[in-house]
C-alpha cells in the first residue's frame, strides 16, 4: 500500500530502537518518521499510549493543523479503549503488531481510511460479547484456566507464543475487558465451564 500524498509520521512516546524496523518499513514506502516536533507538512501522529508521560484521551485526537490522522499503539486492547479511539477517528494497533502491518495502518490513515483488526471488526459487527468462541480460543482458554504461562500454552497447543498472544487479544475483545481474570471468568461462563 502506497500513500496517495506526501506526508511524514510524528512518533510520540517511543524509544528509537523500538522504531527501527518501522522506520525501515516506512522508508521503503517513501514516508519519513520523526521523533521530534511535528513535521512542517502533512503528518500522521503515531502515539505510544503505554508511555507513562502520555495518557491518550479523546482530546488528543482533536483536529490539529496539518495532522491528517492519528494511530494509537497500546498493549491494553480492551473494546472500550478501541471504541473510544474509533469514535474520535483514531486507528488503534497493538504493541505486538508487525512493523509492516503498522506501516499499512499509517499509510491507510494518510489516505483517509481507517484499518481495524479483524477481531475488532468481528466484535463490532456481531455485538460485543463472548458468545462465539473459535476452537483455538477455547483451547487457549482451557489451558490458561490451568494457570499456564503464554509459553506453556503455546507449547501445549502447538502454537507460537505470538499466536497465543493474538488469541488472547481476541478473547479480551470478546469479553470486553483487559483484566485476564475477569476475561476468563466471563468466557468460561459463556462456554459453560
Amino acid at each position: 500500500m502506497l500513500p496517495s500524498q506526501s506526508f511524514a509520521v510524528a512518533a510520540v512516546g517511543f524509544i528509537q530502537q523500538d522504531l527501527e524496523s518501522l522506520t525501515a518499513e516506512l522508508d521503503g514506502r517513501g514516508v519519513s518518521l520523526a521523533t521530534g516536533p511535528p513535521p512542517c507538512g502533512p503528518y500522521v501522529t503515531y502515539v505510544n499510549a503505554d508511555e507513562p508521560e502520555f495518557k491518550w484521551t479523546p482530546g488528543n485526537a482533536e483536529s490539529v493543523p496539518r495532522r491528517i490522522g492519528m494511530i494509537v499503539s497500546s498493549s491494553l486492547y480492551s473494546m472500550s479503549f478501541i471504541r473510544l479511539a474509533l469514535e474520535h477517528g483514531a486507528s488503534v494497533v497493538h504493541t505486538s503488531m508487525r512493523s509492516a502491518a503498522v506501516a499499512d495502518v499509517i499509510v491507510a490513515r494518510s489516505n483517509g481510511e481507517l484499518l481495524i483488526p479483524i477481531g475488532v471488526a468481528s466484535a463490532l459487527a456481531n455485538g460485543i460479547g463472548p458468545t462465539r468462541l473459535l476452537p483455538g480460543e477455547v483451547v487457549v482458554l482451557r489451558l490458561l484456566a490451568e494457570h499456564r504461562t503464554v509459553a506453556a500454552v503455546a507449547s501445549a497447543a502447538h502454537y507460537s507464543e505470538r499466536h497465543v498472544r493474538r488469541i488472547l487479544q481476541s478473547l479480551h475483545l470478546k469479553a470486553g475487558t483487559s483484566d485476564r481474570e475477569e476475561m476468563m471468568r466471563l468466557l468460561n461462563a459463556a462456554i459453560g465451564h
